[in-house]
């Protein structure tokens, strides 16, 4: 669903940003490796850690490559989590769903492209608050969750990467 017309002048304006963002790393996708590794290494550092973490700690299996990120798969009924070349996905969901859950994730690993050091502050810790209270106070914070310009963005630039 289109929610450009609802979002506020900045929202409106990232999301464009970054929808073009991802149209060109699309066609240059040596660039989003290039990138994530330089302009973008705090955020991949962090996906690392958490990948870490989580082989370790929490996952028994390999994870499994997904386009050009690797996918770990764990847990029940939780969402996703993007750690730039890494993606937490929840298990046991039905395909349809873990199918918009790991292009989503995707999405924003294009972000972390983008905005690089920033990324954290504008959209990974936004985002995880949003899918928290969305989750915890339902309705207070019941609004389409891809309404705020860097969850549209990301799962509309995951779903054009992948070509949906």
């Amino acid at each position: 669903m289109d929610y450009q017309d609802e979002r506020t002048a900045y929202g409106r304006l990232m999301y464009s940003l970054e929808m073009g963002w991802v149209r060109f790393l699309s066609g240059h996708i040596w660039l989003w490796y290039v990138l994530n590794l330089t302009w973008g290494l705090p955020g991949t550092i962090i996906g690392a850690c958490i990948a870490l973490f989580v082989r370790v700690f929490l996952c028994r299996g390999k994870p499994v490559r997904y386009r050009m990120v690797r996918e770990f798969d764990f847990g029940d009924n939780w969402g996703g989590l993007e750690g730039v070349f890494f993606i937490f996905v929840s298990k046991g969901m039905g395909d349809e769903w873990a199918e918009h859950t790991r292009e989503h994730e995707l999405g924003h690993s294009f972000q972390n492209a983008l905005l690089g050091p920033f990324n954290l502050f504008l959209t990974f810790i936004p985002s995880m608050l949003r899918y928290w209270a969305q989750r915890l106070f339902p309705k207070r914070f019941g609004k389409p969750y891809d309404l705020i310009w860097f969850e549209g963005s990301a799962t509309d630039g995951g779903h054009y990467y992948a070509g949906r």
